[in-house]
Parts: structure tokens; sequence; C-alpha cells
């Protein structure tokens, strides 16, 4: 039954996923590898880590809810680096010097 449930929530994550490959891509393309490298270590490890033990701990969450929290913070952590790829790219573009050398 739970397999069942974590396809279901699995396939909300899945949409989310072509934000983190597009902006890593564009992170390398502007030679800024190491924001991709921490919003990953973000993404992947430490907000996952808080978030699940405040649902399991604090909230009492069940199994279910472990899916359901990884579905929230796949979301909040996409959400997060749009906007912050639209800041970074905003300040990259403004500047005189050039973004790709020969």
């Amino acid at each position: 039954m739970s397999g069942a449930i974590y396809l279901k929530v699995a396939a909300f994550i899945g949409p989310i996923y072509p934000v983190f490959f597009i902006t890593t891509a564009v992170f390398q393309a502007v030679k800024k590898p190491l924001y991709s490298l921490y919003l990953s270590i973000l993404r992947l490890t430490a907000f996952p880590f808080l978030s699940l033990w405040y649902v399991i701990n604090i909230r009492g969450g069940n199994y279910d809810d472990i899916f359901y929290t990884i579905m929230a913070t796949n979301w909040a952590m996409g959400i997060a680096v749009l906007i912050f790829i639209g800041y970074f790219l905003n300040n990259v573009f403004k500047q005189n010097k050039p973004l790709f050398s020969y």
C-alpha cells in the first residue's frame, strides 16, 4: 500500500525536477558551479533532514507523511531556486564584464 502512495506522490514531484537540471546548467554556463553545489546540498540533505525531523518528531507524522514531506521540500526548493536564479541572472547581465572568455 505504501508503494502505491509513493508513486502517486512521486508523480507530483516529477514536474519540479527540470527546474533543478536547467538551473544547474545555467550556473555551469556562467562559470558559477558552486551555487549549484550549495543549492543541491540544501535540497538533498539539509532541508529534507530538518523538515523530516520536524514532521516525525514534533508533529508525530506517520510513514506516509515522509513522502508528502519530500514532495513539499522539493517544491519549496524549486520555487526558491526559481526566485534565486531570477535575481542571479539579473545581476549577472547588469555587469559590464564578459561572461565567456575564449
